[in-house]
């Protein structure tokens, strides 16, 4: 016998569902998400219950576009929280750096920095307080 299963339909603003990647942290689940465009960019969508979402803010707009590269989409964010700090990691498609933007609430303001170096389909983690990526070209590395 087949039994049916109830599907919750989310109420989600207009976004771009490209990539997530979820927290939860400070009693939100926090959601970082691929944009098709960079300005505004790098979509962050909170939750209290999973089901109703809003845009808490962008890593990428206006007031601070110009330090970062205008010439590609972004790719797949990674986003962790640690030591009371909300982290967003990203390359753009054909970058040679990993995009750091850091915040202590989810609404920002978002500082941005740049790792030097190539890291395709990087993630996030922390252990005991140390931060990390892990990132893969042909087999996983951990830097």
């Amino acid at each position: 016998m087949v039994k049916s299963m109830k599907t919750n339909v989310l109420r989600i603003e207009p976004m771009d569902l490209l990539n997530p990647d979820i927290i939860y942290c400070k009693d939100t689940y926090v959601m970082a998400l691929s944009t098709g465009v960079l300005t505004p960019g790098g979509q962050i969508v909170v939750s209290r219950d999973l089901k109703e979402w809003k845009t808490a803010s962008f890593l990428m707009n206006d007031t601070n576009e110009e330090s970062v590269p205008m010439k590609s989409t972004m790719a797949s964010p990674s986003i962790v929280f640690c030591d009371d700090t909300i982290y967003v990691a990203f390359t753009y498609e054909g970058g040679n750096q990993m995009n750091l933007f850091s915040a202590k609430d989810f609404y920002g303001p978002w500082n941005h920095s740049v790792i030097d170096g190539y890291f395709p389909n990087g993630s996030l983690f922390e252990d005991d307080g140390k931060k990390y990526i892990v990132w893969s070209e042909n087999e996983a590395r951990l830097t």
